[in-house]
């Protein structure tokens, strides 16, 4: 689930976000080198972040009141490898705040730590386990 926009506000905020920013920089990384290394793997890329990006978009309710959503993050880390799941659930992130107000600006970095670092790196582990 998305933390809302306000939520996380400050030097946490600034903080999160500066972690994101570095592991989605090495995630893009990986992701360059693997689009150079496969180019006829483009279109699963292409459909791992517009996969991630939609099944977000799905509203689950909960009984607090607010809603959840599916993940996808971790098939796209399992297909794809962690740091290119955790790379493409940034973008998605970015893409959500920007057009839909799911989470936010404030929010984005602790929003790909938990749904990225945490959905990409624990779901790719649990499968190799």
């Amino acid at each position: 689930m998305h933390i809302s926009e306000g939520i996380i506000t400050g030097l946490p905020a600034l903080g999160y976000t500066a972690v994101a920013i570095g592991l989605t920089a090495v995630g893009a990384k990986k992701m360059k080198d693997f689009i150079t290394e496969n180019p006829e793997k483009k279109p699963l890329l292409a459909m791992g972040g517009a996969f991630i990006f939609l099944l977000s978009l799905i509203p689950i309710p909960a009984f607090t009141g607010t809603c959840s959503h599916p993940a996808g993050s971790p098939l796209a880390a399992i297909l794809l490898g962690p740091w290119i799941g955790l790379t493409l659930t940034a973008m998605s992130l970015f893409l959500q705040a920007a057009f839909f107000a799911h989470g936010g600006f404030s929010t984005w970095g602790a929003n790909v730590i938990t749904l990225g670092v945490g959905g990409a790196f624990c779901g790719w582990l649990a499968f190799k386990a």
